[in-house]
């Protein structure tokens, strides 16, 4: 009985595990959607500075906007690159000490959860002071990088040291390592750069593209009164006519400038939106690391972990992580599934 009793327990723990991976993977899903309009967006401004009928400072508006996209996804890739490279010469593998078969004891209690648990090297940057572990994915499994200040925790603290390092594990074993650092990479530099360019294109390009089509229907109605002056015509129809045509051009123009506006103002809320959703992917991802921990580890040490190094007190709409009290609610959830037998 005890032993149905413990593959039940695991079933109902994996089970819950899968669903809250499957809604993440929802929601990274969601989160590549709306980069995919920005990155569409951008080729058709790209696109536009080639236009022969465009002035100067929509080639500007346009150029701008694409460059800076262009920019904010190739810091992402190179950002995305380093993180998963880690600290190169500065890391080393770690054996001493009793940090090793630490890992190992985790290690086999999360294969006993979850079977598919990749391989785990332990690193130690010897140049980080810190306390706090990372996980970094490979292609065979993943790298825990322990700073030295972690070193001292584990022989002050064991168990705190043992929830942090499950909570990294966590990460290993549900895969959403490297989706964290990709969504913040793109989701915070898009708010910071692309949304105050969104913004002003909204509120300004009607003013400054309106401004100069009057610039340059004035710079034709002098030319035309100068050819008016030296030439015998009907100046009155040459008038009438010329008149006609700007109307025309004018309607056109002004669509034009509200199908722009409408698309910025679209930018804008894809771009909250784009942040909102990265920002609801990691907090989710730190939930389901702080639950899978608190499985493995027991919940009291990871709740001491989370009270002793998350420094965030209060929620905030435009941080990119969860606060202590937004973790402690999550993790009381999780107090309602079934601990693992050991």
């Amino acid at each position: 009985m005890a032993v149905d009793s413990n593959q039940q327990n695991i079933r109902i723990i994996r089970r819950n595990v899968s669903k809250r991976s499957k809604s993440l993977a929802f929601r990274m899903g969601v989160f590549r959607v709306f980069v995919l309009w920005q990155l569409v967006g951008a080729i058709v401004y790209g696109l536009a500075v080639f236009d022969p009928g465009l002035d100067v400072f929509g080639r500007i508006g346009y150029a701008t906007t694409f460059c800076v996209f262009l920019g904010i996804i190739t810091f992402a890739s190179i950002y995305t690159r380093r993180q998963l490279k880690g600290n190169g010469e500065r890391l080393s593998p770690f054996t001493e000490g009793s940090l090793a078969p630490m890992l190992s004891n985790l290690v086999s209690r999360f294969r006993e959860l979850f079977p598919k648990t990749r391989d785990i090297n332990l690193l130690v940057n010897r140049e980080d002071l810190g306390m706090s572990p990372a996980a970094i994915p490979t292609r065979k499994g993943c790298d825990i990088i322990i700073p030295l200040g972690f070193l001292r925790l584990t022989s002050e603290n064991r168990s705190v040291a043992e929830a942090m390092l499950a909570h990294e594990l966590a990460h290993c074993t549900t895969g959403n390592a490297t989706k964290i650092i990709q969504t913040h990479a793109i989701a915070v530099w898009m708010l910071r750069l692309m949304l105050p360019l969104a913004v002003v294109t909204a509120l300004l390009l009607p003013f400054i593209g309106n401004s100069q089509f009057e610039l340059g229907v004035d710079a034709q109605r002098s030319e035309l009164e100068m050819l008016l002056r030296e030439q015998v015509s009907d100046p009155i129809a040459a008038r009438r006519g010329f008149e006609e045509e700007i109307a025309v051009k004018r309607d056109d123009h002004g669509r034009k400038m509200r199908l722009s506006q409408l698309h910025s103002g679209i930018s804008v809320l894809v771009i909250l939106g784009l942040f909102l959703i990265g920002r609801g992917f990691r907090f989710e991802a730190e939930y389901l690391a702080d639950g899978v921990a608190a499985l493995v580890v027991g919940e009291d040490p990871v709740r001491e972990y989370i009270e002793r190094f998350h420094s965030d007190d209060e929620p905030n709409l435009w941080k990119f992580h969860p606060s202590k009290a937004q973790r402690g609610r999550a993790l009381n959830k999780w107090s309602k599934v079934l601990p693992p037998q050991r």
